[in-house]
C-alpha cells in the first residue's frame, strides 16, 4: 500500500538477506527461511491508516511515532506462529528497527539481545531503503549507502553483520546495477 516500488523493495531485501545469511553459515534451510520471512517485515503496516503510510511528505513527530507502532502491529500479527517460517518472520518484523547501541525502538533493545534474523534484516532494509526513490527524498547511489552503513557499524547496526555485508556487496551492487540497466 506504501509504494509503488515495494516489490522491487522486497526483492532486493530477501536477496541480500539470502546473500548475508549463506556468508554466516546459516544451513540452506534457514537461509531460505530467512529469504522468505524477510518479505513479511512490514506486514504491520497493514494497520496504518492511509493519511499517514501515503503521505507524500515528511512524518511529523506524531505521525511518525504511529508509523513506528507498524513493528508492534506486527508482533500481534505473527505471535504464536507455528511454522519456522513465521517464527522468523516475526523475530525479524518486530526487531529490524532496534539498533546495535540500544536506541532503536519499539523495545530498546541491544546488541546481540536483538535477534541475528532481526540484525541481518536491519542491514538490508536500511541499505535498499536509502537506494530507493521515496516521495520525501532521493535515491542514494549505492557506494555512497553502503558508506553510510559502514559508517553506522557498531552504532546501528552489528559490526558483524556490516563485516559481511561488505563481503557481499559486490553481489549486492548487481541487484542495482540490473535496475539502472531496465
Amino acid at each position: 500500500r506504501d509504494q509503488d516500488d515495494t516489490k522491487t523493495h522486497l526483492a532486493h531485501i530477501s536477496a541480500i538477506c539470502e546473500m548475508m545469511a549463506v556468508e554466516l553459515g546459516f544451513s540452506s534451510l534457514e537461509v531460505e527461511q530467512i529469504k522468505n520471512a524477510s518479505l513479511l517485515h512490514d506486514i504491520g503496516k497493514v494497520s496504518i491508516p492511509d493519511h499517514i503510510l501515503l503521505k507524500p511528505g515528511k512524518l511529523t513527530p506524531k505521525e511518525y511515532e504511529m508509523m513506528k507502532q507498524h513493528t508492534e502491529y506486527s508482533e500481534k500479527i505473527l505471535k504464536g506462529a507455528k511454522s519456522k517460517i513465521l517464527e522468523t518472520a516475526y523475530k525479524m518484523s518486530v526487531a529490524h528497527h532496534e539498533k546495535w547501541d540500544g536506541t532503536g525502538y519499539p523495545k530498546g533493545l541491544k546488541g546481540e539481545e536483538i535477534p541475528l534474523e532481526a540484525r541481518i534484516l536491519s542491514v538490508a532494509d536500511v541499505f535498499d531503503a536509502l537506494c530507493m526513490k521515496r516521495v520525501y527524498k532521493q535515491a542514494w547511489q549505492p557506494q555512497k549507502a553502503y558508506d553510510y552503513m559502514v559508517s553506522k557499524a557498531g552504532i546501528d547496526f552489528d559490526p558483524k553483520v556490516v563485516e559481511v555485508f561488505t563481503k557481499v556487496f559486490p553481489k549486492i551492487l548487481k541487484l542495482y546495477e540490473t535496475k539502472e540497466e531496465k
